[in-house]
């Protein structure tokens, strides 16, 4: 599969597209594909995405990683931009060979469900969990 970019809406009240451009093809374990949003004007302050995909050591099976990061940049008057502090968002997933394509989608579904699910985004809008 070619890498393209990635149009994504954002969080804000009325979400609009980010365009995460293609940075880096993926080239094994050591280096996942890379997409970046450069909106913020300064590589301190890109918002990536990389996928990884490996096979599990000694395991029938394949290893996908996805990983997401926002940095927050604030400007000092005297250094220039600084990364002030920045989210990390990792998913992981094992893939069995003998899985159908059927039961991957169904995964990818729901992963993609729970992160619109209220209860879940409360988690991450509150830092709460359920109880």
């Amino acid at each position: 599969m070619n890498q393209a970019q990635l149009v994504l809406k954002n969080g804000a009240a009325t979400p609009v597209d980010v365009i995460f451009t293609a940075n880096r093809p993926y080239a094994g374990d050591t280096q996942p594909a890379q997409w970046v949003d450069r909106s913020a004007g300064t590589p301190i302050g890109y918002r990536r995405i990389d996928a990884r995909l490996r096979r599990a050591n000694g395991s029938p099976s394949t290893k996908l990683a996805f990983k997401v990061t926002l940095p927050k940049v604030g400007l000092d008057p005297v250094r220039g931009p600084v990364l002030i502090n920045q989210i990390l968002v990792e998913v992981n997933a094992t893939i069995p060979d003998t899985t159908e394509e059927a039961d991957r989608l169904h995964a990818v579904a729901f992963l993609s469900n729970m992160f619109k699910d209220p209860q879940l985004v409360d988690y991450f809008k509150t830092l709460s969990p359920a109880v």
